[in-house]
């Protein structure tokens, strides 16, 4: 196979993935309280684009309807991470839908199910 991108492009990807991975990591040693919580809104927002995609058309139709939506739902997610009780149980959850929404996004730019465009209909932009 002979890729349209240059190997030394490729190697430069690879290198600033690296380090983006490696300084964010790093933060996120630092910052633990803070990384948690960002991983609960990171599922919020995982679950309203998903629970938005339920309908053909969207959910929800207007744009203020769709933030607000969206807002709510992250929120409400992120709220999860004030209380050691119950942040585990948020972040595992939160995890789960967010790796989720990776895997299924990884897999739709390989077969061109329409996901992600199908978000950016949601949004009323053009593909």
């Amino acid at each position: 196979m002979s890729p349209p991108v240059r190997v030394a492009v490729q190697g430069a990807y690879l290198v600033a993935v690296f380090f983006t991975g490696i300084t964010f990591g790093a933060l996120a040693i630092v910052f633990k309280e803070l990384t948690e919580g960002l991983g609960c809104l990171l599922g919020g927002f995982c679950s309203s684009m998903w629970l938005l995609s339920l309908k053909p058309g969207g959910l929800l139709t207007t744009t203020d309807s769709k933030s607000g939506f969206i807002g709510a739902i992250s929120v409400a997610f992120y709220a999860l991470s004030f209380s050691h009780h119950t942040r585990p149980y948020g972040l595992i959850v939160s995890t789960g839908i967010s790796g989720g929404t990776a895997v299924a996004l990884g897999i739709d730019c390989f077969s061109r199910a329409g996901l992600k465009e199908f978000w950016l209909y949601i949004w009323g932009k053009s593909v």
